[in-house]
């Protein structure tokens, strides 16, 4: 089940940022926070090639981030992992922290991309399940369809890379395609460098057609698609 607290109190924070992980923690906390739902071993080994150890099980349910349970209808009666709202909420902080001390290369990497996604989420006034739910696991290759086909949109009716769009003629243009989709898709490829959905700053102009077509990020809807501009 995904639940994820929109809201917490400063003092859970300073608690749940005070709060010592490991990497191979970390690891698992991230790998769980991706796969939204509740995983046993072997799903997270056939998704990441990773797996919870039982120290790091411990470490994680005794500070409340993660339930554990045996599942009796899979063989083996495995452990499934799933995390708790506490442990939604210490994943969040966790975009904004350095990498861990011994952390190698590829996990420096990996921190910078956090990093920048928690600025950008938090410019967007995005909270977890707006970029988690955005598509499930099994659709990547679909979506990236969607993507695309939006991208091939926008430079046919942008003036030039970076000029906005009203969403309202890129939707016109792609209406074998349900509005799901494309807000799905739109919402991720916000994620991306030089990419922004705004609101028309003059909104008088606005038609019943383009607020229809807007989409609501963080509260406000948004009329126009950039992609480019620097």
């Amino acid at each position: 089940m995904f639940r994820i607290a929109g809201h917490f109190a400063l003092s859970e924070v300073l608690v749940m940022a005070n709060v010592q992980l490991g990497l191979a923690d970390k690891v698992a906390l991230l790998s769980l926070m991706s796969l939204v739902h509740e995983a046993s071993n072997a799903d997270l080994h056939a998704a990441y090639g990773v797996t919870i150890d039982r120290e790091s099980r411990s470490r994680l349910e005794k500070h409340g981030y993660v339930t554990c349970r045996r599942d009796s209808g899979r063989p083996g009666r495995p452990y499934v992992h799933e995390l708790t709202e506490q442990g939604w909420r210490r994943g969040r902080e966790e975009l904004r922290e350095a990498p861990p001390e011994k952390a190698g290369k590829p996990y420096r990497i990996l921190y910078a991309y956090l990093n920048h996604m928690d600025r950008l989420m938090t410019r967007l006034e995005l909270g977890l399940e707006d970029l988690l739910t955005v598509a499930g696991v099994g659709d990547a290759p679909q979506r990236q369809d969607v993507e695309q086909r939006i991208r091939t949109v926008y430079a046919d009716l942008a003036k030039e890379p970076g000029s906005p769009v009203l969403l309202r003629l890129l939707r016109q243009h792609l209406a074998d395609i349900s509005r799901e989709e494309v807000d799905a898709a739109l919402l991720q490829l916000v994620l991306m460098p030089g990419v922004y959905l705004e609101p028309e700053p003059k909104q008088s102009m606005l038609s019943d057609a383009d607020w229809h077509a807007a989409i609501t990020v963080g509260g406000e809807a948004r009329h126009l698609l950039t992609i480019g501009r620097s």
